[in-house]
């Protein structure tokens, strides 16, 4: 049994596609161009996620470091990020 996951994907479409044109030629060849709209748009829409997932990472990654009440961080950047110091707040 396959996880739900692996279920939908934009390859099934195209499989799907070519069942139908299996049975009825005419119909097979109409329905392509929506089945080839619907596999983009999954694949667009995969690369969005992707994109956004790594975004989201990166940004979490950079608050976690300005964040953290760490002396490792000069004086001088600790100050651009706003972040208060040990010695005092930053201005």
């Amino acid at each position: 049994m396959q996880a739900p996951v692996e279920e939908v994907s934009p390859f099934k479409l195209g499989d799907i596609q070519q069942l139908i044109k299996k049975i009825h030629s005419d119909t097979g060849d109409a329905v392509a161009p929506y089945f080839a709209f619907g596999m983009v748009f999954f694949l667009i829409a995969f690369c969005c996620y992707l994109a956004l997932a790594i975004v989201s990472l990166v940004l979490d990654f950079q608050g976690e470091i300005l964040s953290s009440n760490c002396s490792v961080l000069p004086r001088a950047v600790a100050m651009r990020a706003g972040v208060t110091t040990a010695a005092g707040s930053a201005s």
